[in-house]
């Protein structure tokens, strides 16, 4: 279409003496992966208000689940997990699966009238100079230079696992899910009419019940091991009257969204499917086939994301993957790890012998010691 779907203007190419007001839109948000993505759906304006709105709650939502898989987007870096939590305290998970402390630890013990030892946990050196620097200022008598000079600084596997908590769902996620099933199929049909109800409601404040979970007890579709996609449905039904998309986000968070249930067009299905680990577009057979009744019906019951146990299967596979993904960086590390030990020993040229080899596997045998009890104590 050469119009915005939202407000109908006219797109208007860049000039010399105009910005324009084509905008590239993704169907399925790149903050979650989504690849697909046309300059033909949305105005800059619109673009960037759904960004600020809708679709920045959709994300941040899924952030953890997209941090943890490596999500790559076409700007900016993977982001840091914020809120995750053990027995010992909290915890922020950097890229590469490199948990830190929130925030620096203080533990303070008297030792003997007026005198006090203080325990400090820093994330980094800077931070501990920092730290230091500020108790030299509130305490005359304290040496910063000194203190630093006893830092010790130590890298060790956690003892507890990290608990994330996030849901997913409320009347802003619903809306983005909504606008990814009106863009894949303005995409798809290069038309907008047929949809004209679901936009007013992605104009407005106003809720409404189009968009619910969908967590059926069969599988709609295979997936290979270890394979985590995005998956598109989209449906028009000229007999029932219906146009409604099923939407699966990373193989676990399913979604049906009724589009119309007066639909004049031509009867047809569309799917698309992307394997956002390998990043790229899959072919998955899929087959639903609801009348307007039993779309309604869906509706009323109204599914629980945490009651159904469709879902615990498809979160238990999701957390089966990301942890594999975990051991193989980690892993990766420890190789890359062992080589440069072994490496610096040896002058720089010196030709891989046989000697260097054994010292190689003595390293990365070592390091896969503790790597494995670790994962031991977690599992037990």
């Amino acid at each position: 279409m050469n119009i915005c779907y939202v407000c109908k203007k006219s797109f208007v190419p860049k000039t010399e003496l105009s910005e324009g007001n084509i905008s590239l839109e993704h169907i399925i948000p790149n903050s979650l992966g989504g690849s697909l993505k046309s300059k033909e759906l949305l105005c800059k304006s619109c673009n960037s208000m759904f960004g600020e709105t809708c679709d920045a709650h959709l994300s941040k939502q899924f952030s953890h689940i997209a941090s943890l898989l490596m999500i790559e987007r076409d700007r900016g870096e993977i982001q840091p997990i914020k809120g995750g939590k053990n027995e010992d305290g909290d915890y922020t998970i950097h890229s590469g699966y490199k948990p830190a402390i929130a925030h620096p630890i203080f533990n303070k013990k008297e030792i003997e009238p007026g005198k006090t030892k203080i325990e400090i946990t820093a994330r980094d050196l800077t931070e501990m100079k920092k730290i230091l620097s500020g108790l030299a200022r509130k305490n005359p008598g304290f040496n910063a230079e000194e203190a630093m000079k006893r830092v010790q600084i130590s890298k060790e596997y956690l003892a507890k696992p990290i608990q994330l908590n996030f849901g997913i769902g409320d009347s802003q996620a619903f809306k983005a899910i909504t606008k990814i099933a009106a863009n894949y199929y303005v995409h798809t049909q290069n038309e907008c009419e047929q949809i004209s109800k679901v936009i007013e409601y992605l104009k407005t404040d106003v809720d409404a019940e189009i968009t619910f979970h969908y967590n059926p007890n069969e599988k709609l579709y295979p997936l290979e091991d270890n394979e985590v996609c995005h998956l598109l449905h989209l449906v028009g039904d000229n007999i029932n009257k219906i146009l409604y998309c099923y939407i699966d986000l990373f193989s676990s968070f399913s979604f049906l969204v009724l589009l119309s249930d007066n639909y004049t067009g031509q009867s047809f299905s569309n799917t698309y499917a992307y394997d956002i680990l390998k990043r790229k577009e899959v072919s998955k057979p899929i087959f639903l086939n609801f009348s307007k009744k039993q779309i309604h019906s869906i509706l009323s019951k109204n599914e629980i994301l945490n009651d159904n146990e469709s879902v615990t299967n498809k979160l238990n596979r999701l957390a089966t993957i990301i942890h594999k993904l975990h051991n193989d960086v980690v892993i990766g590390k420890l190789s890359q790890i062992a080589a440069d030990k072994t490496l610096k020993r040896h002058p720089e040229g010196t030709p891989i012998s046989k000697e260097m080899l054994n010292e190689y596997l003595a390293e990365v045998a070592e390091s896969y010691a503790s790597f494995l009890l670790r994962e031991s104590k977690i599992k037990k």
